[in-house]
């Protein structure tokens, strides 16, 4: 009988305490660039710790990764930028998984500032790779009974990014010790960072992203060349980051500037 009540106190938080992981956090000055404002690598790592914490709390974590020998990688990231929270603002950061599907798993995450507005939404699309094949697995077959918020904060998301066609800017990167994570490849965080360094200072300088979208590709390895070109059209730019090392596409980024 107690182990039935146990069971049935997990499985009333699993789906509906834990169906969102909500976060409070206070923006620090080193987060934020010389307009006090929350830097893009900044942000990714937000996005990226309220998603860890909360396949954490859902036992999908870590523990759960090498018992299964996988392990998480998001795939794309569709990110509209309101207003970027500023040095020492207080925002809460609310994260859910909005579907499932065979393959991928897409989660939503919202940050709000003080009176409940909302400043970033985001979503993205993750798989889940088996360690020792490289391909990704079926979470139908991997994955416990898992919550699903059915809300999306995009009615359309994930939209094909084009390939560039025409070279406005480009620029060279040398993947250094600092920009490798404990997967042993750059860290996600950096590809739109790159990406937005890829145009003129002028440019740069006088306007900041309001919507960036992601399609991650392959991964980047230590000492790799990585060239990104850009098209600029205007408001738009598309940049395909290439590695000149390996000779593979690392990622599409899109960004729209105000």
């Amino acid at each position: 009988m107690k182990k039935q009540v146990f069971k049935a106190l997990v499985s009333f938080k699993r789906f509906w305490l834990d169906r969102r992981f909500v976060a409070k956090h206070v923006i620090k000055p080193y987060e934020c660039g010389d307009n006090a404002k929350l830097k893009i690598s900044a942000l990714m790592n937000l996005l990226q710790d309220a998603s860890e914490q909360h396949v954490v709390r859902l036992g999908l974590g870590i523990d759960f990764c090498l018992e299964k020998k996988a392990g998480w990688m998001v795939m794309k990231y569709d990110i509209e930028i309101i207003d970027m929270p500023a040095a020492n603002e207080k925002v809460t950061i609310t994260t859910w998984t909005s579907s499932i599907n065979n393959v991928r798993a897409t989660r939503d995450t919202v940050i709000k500032g003080k009176n409940g507005r909302d400043l970033i939404r985001a979503t993205s699309q993750w798989v889940l790779v088996c360690t020792e094949r490289r391909r990704p697995v079926s979470l139908a077959e991997y994955l416990p009974p898992t919550p699903v918020v059915e809300e999306r904060l995009f009615e359309k998301a994930f939209e094909k990014i084009e390939k560039v066609k025409r070279v406005d800017f480009s620029i060279n990167y040398s993947v250094k010790v600092d920009y490798i994570d404990m997967n042993k490849h750059v860290n996600n965080a950096l590809y739109p960072v790159w990406a937005s360094e890829a145009v003129s200072d002028d440019y740069r300088l006088n306007h900041v992203p309001e919507r960036i979208r992601i399609d991650f590709c392959a991964e980047s390895l230590y000492r790799e060349l990585v060239e990104i070109s850009s098209q600029i059209d205007d408001l738009t730019t598309v940049h395909n980051l290439w590695s000149k090392t390996s000779e593979k596409l690392l990622a599409r980024v899109k960004i729209n500037w105000v």
